[in-house]
């Protein structure tokens, strides 16, 4: 009998925030050498382009990636100046069960890909944000903040990176979920991605498991059912919304997805079946 895989480790709970999240702009000229202090300090590349050395090795600096650089360790940067770094940086110390740790060696990755790295980019100018605020509340938010992305730098360690191409098409699922009902096709949305329609939709259904058009079907109809069982909007008010110009064309894919037709899914929801 096969045995399930073990836990991830639990490396530390909580960050204890040696100041607060910055972001820095680089000069023309800027270089960066240092030995990092008795703190953990997350460095990422938000755009720009350059080199780091840490300790005598070498790594490429570009957009999403991330160091994670402990205490002692012995650091030497440089930016091209054509496409100068705006990096986002937060100094801390991993916290477990209330006391200050170290992270074991082994599990704290130097030089890591970012999956999300827009993500991560949105949650760490919202980080600086909070931890200029001089309110308590915003600075407890702000080092969450941190020890989400802190995690997140770890996790992205343990995953095989993204390429630009499925980065995108994650990005443009996203999109989709966020606002199913806005007209979209699966052409419109391979020049969005910068690809052929043919291209896209192998690369789209290898990402999502289905093909772009299923997966935009499904998106409308998981949404149009919570407004159904939600809302007192009339079906066709429904359809509309997620982008149906024939209720019975919505209807019939409704069905097809979910089962049941809409008012027999409005019935149900209202307990009359």
């Amino acid at each position: 009998m096969p045995t399930a895989s073990p836990p991830e480790p639990v490396l530390f709970d909580a960050v204890e925030l040696r100041g607060p999240p910055r972001i820095f702009f680089s000069e023309p000229g800027w270089r960066w050498h240092a030995v990092i202090p008795d703190y953990y300090n997350l460095w990422v590349v938000l755009a720009g382009t350059g080199e780091m050395t840490v300790d005598g090795a070498r790594y490429p600096l570009a957009t999403g990636r991330a160091f994670l650089l402990a205490p002692g360790r012995t650091v030497e940067a440089a930016h091209d100046p054509r496409d100068p770094i705006r990096n986002f940086a937060a100094h801390f110390v991993p916290v477990r069960f209330g006391r200050r740790i170290g992270i074991p060696p082994g599990n704290g990755p130097t030089n890591v890909t970012l999956r999300d790295a827009g993500v991560f980019a949105d949650l760490a100018r919202y980080a600086v944000r909070l931890g200029q605020s001089g309110d308590p509340l915003g600075l407890r938010q702000a080092a969450a903040l941190v020890f989400a992305l802190a995690l997140h730098t770890l996790r992205s360690a343990r995953l095989p990176p993204w390429d630009s191409v499925e980065q995108r098409v994650r990005e443009l699922m996203e999109q989709i979920r966020m606002q199913p009902g806005r007209r979209r096709t699966v052409a419109g949305l391979a020049r969005a991605a910068g690809m052929s329609r043919v291209h896209f939709a192998r690369r789209f259904h290898a990402v999502a498991g289905e093909p772009p058009s299923l997966f935009l079907i499904r998106r409308r109809v998981e949404r149009a059912a919570q407004l159904i069982r939600e809302s007192r909007l009339k079906l066709a008010d429904v359809a509309e919304q997620m982008g149906y110009s024939d209720v019975y064309f919505f209807s019939r894919q409704f069905k097809k997805i979910t089962g049941v037709s809409p008012g027999r899914w409005r019935r149900a929801a209202r307990g009359g079946e």
